[in-house]
């Protein structure tokens, strides 16, 4: 019978890794949201990190461009390759695709911390494995699947440290890897925070630490894990203060930007209490009739590619004359151009990827819905079991990463489901709690029936999905 179960959860993990190596292959290395090359060439070239002030992504945290700047070093060595730009752009979406792919197993590493039912393990980890976001950010050259994959590893031996009844080792590592979180993207911090609170939570009775070193002092096993994470992680925001007079510094503070004219262009005019799923079925893209609700906005980037700029909509002949004509009609960015640009016609975005995105956001609800009321279990569960306290505190602030991004940038460009993964290594947790979770057997058999349902859909909408993606990318006349 465990044999049967692992098996299962090996297949619906090498599934999802099988979803993020297909979109990689089907995504050009220089088809993402952001560029994150210059900073590479920058440590490459000019053998020093980069200023925030010398590109767009400059003010980024160093590790994820390290990594790549290192490899692809070693890539040019071996290889005798030239082209530069080419090979960086490649080795920094292979350790995107990397990265997002051992998230998977983290995530199960993590579900599998807390002992809960070998049954119920692949149903836990589904999500994960065919989110669209996460799927779709792992594809590309982006430094946000890395710190999901850190911001998990960050959680596993933190739920670990527990059981090692607070050692010393254990919390200088849950505190390193917090650390390394923050160097790799800023949001790493709730990481931080998650953490620390969790153990100081767990460590606030000295009976819990009666075998460790740390009994005479109750709060040393937080102190020691915040310590670890402020020397790991500390440095670059006090590089920032030094040179910049601000701990933390932002690409549209140091340059112009067209995202200053985005709508919805103020906090008045943004709805935190709406979810037009109607207007998100009629119009999958970013458009004008959802662009001012925070949760539609967050609940499209999670389950499809909602933006879609330079990914999906980028290929297609008529986004590119509709594109072409607001840039016409608007040399200058202003916010008519962005009105125009969103209030793009049916026939003016490719059809083929339609079906992907109406299923996808259809699918997506019952799941979402169950990880939320897993989130409500787990915070009830909290009071006696602080790892359930660790995994419910890292996924709300992890939500409320792009919340907090939106007060000070009431654009759409804040609203982005990605700064809402780091909290991914809790989706397991919480959603197996909660399928277990029915007294009635009916219940409970009906619960994991309706989610495995609506994970099949979304599987199947993801593989569409890819094989447009396939289709576009080596389809000779786009």
């Amino acid at each position: 019978m465990k044999a049967r179960y692992a098996a299962a959860t090996h297949s619906v993990l090498a599934f999802g890794v099988a979803l993020r190596l297909g979109l990689a292959l089907a995504t050009p290395a220089e088809r993402a949201y952001d560029d994150h090359y210059p900073p590479v060439r920058i440590i490459l070239t000019e053998h020093r990190l980069p200023d925030a002030s010398d590109c767009w992504e400059c003010y980024q945290p160093p590790l994820y461009y390290l990594i790549s700047a290192g490899l692809t070093a070693a890539w040019q060595k071996l290889t005798d390759a030239s082209d530069l730009e080419k090979i960086t752009r490649r080795v920094l979406q292979l350790v995107s695709t990397a990265a997002g792919c051992a998230t998977l197993y983290v995530c199960w590493l993590a579900y599998r911390s807390f002992g809960g039912p070998r049954r119920l393990e692949a149903l836990a980890v589904a999500p994960v494995a065919v989110l669209p976001a996460h799927i779709r950010m792992s594809s590309m050259a982006t430094n946000d699947a890395f710190t999901h994959f850190v911001a998990s590893c960050a959680i596993y031996p933190a739920l670990r440290a527990g059981t090692a009844n607070w050692t010393t080792r254990a919390c200088l590592l849950a505190g390193a890897l917090a650390g390394t979180a923050v160097l790799s993207k800023a949001y790493g911090w709730v990481t931080v925070a998650a953490v620390v609170l969790a153990t100081a939570y767990a460590t606030r009775s000295g009976e819990t630490v009666r075998a460790s070193r740390l009994r005479a002092w109750r709060s040393g096993p937080a102190l020691i894990t915040l310590a670890a994470a402020l020397a790991v992680g500390l440095w670059p925001g006090l590089r920032n203060l030094h040179t910049y007079g601000s701990f933390h510094v932002d690409n549209f503070e140091l340059r112009d930007s067209p995202m200053r004219f985005q709508p919805p262009g103020s906090v008045r005019q943004i709805s935190f209490f709406s979810f037009r799923l109607g207007d998100l079925l009629r119009n999958p893209w970013l458009h004008m009739s959802h662009v001012d609700s925070f949760w539609t906005e967050l609940y499209g980037r999670m389950w499809f590619d909602y933006e879609g700029f330079n990914t999906t909509l980028a290929p297609y002949p008529p986004w590119q004359e509709l594109w072409r004509r607001c840039a016409q009609k608007y040399p200058l960015w202003e916010r008519a151009r962005w009105e125009m640009l969103l209030s793009y016609q049916r026939d003016e975005v490719p059809p083929a990827y339609r079906p992907s995105a109406v299923m996808s956001y259809l699918a997506g609800l019952p799941i979402t819905l169950a990880i939320l009321a897993g989130l409500a279990l787990g915070t009830w569960r909290s009071r006696g079991d602080w790892r359930y306290l660790l995994v419910a505190v890292h996924l709300v602030l992890a939500v409320a990463v792009p919340l907090v991004q939106t007060l000070r940038l009431p654009h759409f460009a804040a609203m982005k489901a990605a700064f809402a993964l780091s909290g991914l290594s809790s989706v397991p947790v919480l959603l197996g709690l909660l399928a277990d979770a029915p007294r009635w057997r009916a219940l409970r058999v009906g619960l994991q029936g309706l989610l495995w349902v609506s994970l099949a859909a979304v599987a199947c909408a993801q593989i569409a999905f890819v094989w447009v993606q396939f289709h576009v990318t080596w389809d000779p006349t786009n």
